[in-house]
């Protein structure tokens, strides 16, 4: 029911498809790479917030912005934790859901999948957890970028279950 407007911009009873988008100064390349995509299908962007990354983490909060771009990333990190953090509703979720996304058979399967008492039947689960969250399209995936990964064995990380947790605790960090 979006119409493409006079301007190129879709519109639905008097409602115009934007929304403003917070980036970082990495993300903002992100979201001039595909704004022209978005603008192609009818949907605008009415003003774009280029934040600092500590600014950014801190408006993460359901209800405190509009829209961002976010690269995800997993590196050695429990996945079940990972995925736990963005798709369990937010009562149960821990660090990293910014979304609000709450789905009751989601949530009934997170909980089984913590008392599955195999690793098959865990695995079942969280595949089963993994089509309804796709299905539900929590996130819009757009692009996947070429990353550069580099380790070192001297330098001590605090323990975490999620990505989001080692970044906060980075003034913790220390070499050896």
């Amino acid at each position: 029911g979006w119409m493409v407007g006079s301007d190129g911009i879709r519109v639905k009873d008097g409602q115009r498809l934007e929304y403003a988008m917070m980036v970082t100064a990495t993300s903002k390349d992100w979201f001039l790479a595909i704004q022209p995509m978005l603008q192609a299908v009818g949907i605008g962007i009415s003003k774009v917030d280029v934040v600092d990354f500590p600014t950014w983490i801190s408006r993460l909060n359901v209800g405190k912005y509009e829209s961002t771009m976010n690269g995800w990333g997993n590196f050695a990190i429990d996945p079940r934790a990972d995925l736990a953090a963005h798709f369990w509703s937010p009562t149960k979720a821990s660090r990293g859901d910014a979304t609000g996304y709450k789905n009751e058979q989601v949530d009934q399967l997170f909980t089984q999948a913590t008392k599955a008492t195999s690793h098959d039947e865990e695995r079942r689960l969280y595949d089963q957890i993994q089509v309804l969250v796709e299905g539900d399209c929590v996130y819009a995936y757009l692009f996947r970028p070429k990353q550069l990964s580099a380790s070192t064995n001297n330098l001590v990380l605090p323990n975490a279950q999620i990505q989001a947790e080692i970044y906060d605790a980075l003034p913790s960090w220390t070499i050896k």
